[in-house]
């Protein structure tokens, strides 16, 4: 996925498998420039990323399912500028 972000604002990353089986995935944030600001430390069926954002520009979400497979739901929301 990728998402266009102000710098200076917050974006919060909110990923729930909700299939049954739910999946396990990680969650991975890259900035404009493709480079990894921040990602998820373990597996899980779901996940919360909070990072403030230091460059404007399309900011890419990579979702890596590790177990199961089935279906999330991903919610974005932009604090700030």
């Amino acid at each position: 996925y990728k998402v266009y972000v102000k710098e200076n604002s917050t974006i919060i990353l909110y990923v729930e498998g909700i299939s049954f089986p739910k999946p396990a995935f990680y969650v991975y944030l890259y900035n404009p420039e493709k480079e990894l600001k921040v990602g998820s430390s373990k597996w899980d069926y779901s996940h919360t990323i909070v990072y403030t954002i230091d460059l404007t520009g399309y900011w890419y979400i990579h979702i890596q399912v590790y177990e199961n497979y089935g279906f999330y739901n991903l919610t974005i929301t932009e604090k700030g500028s």
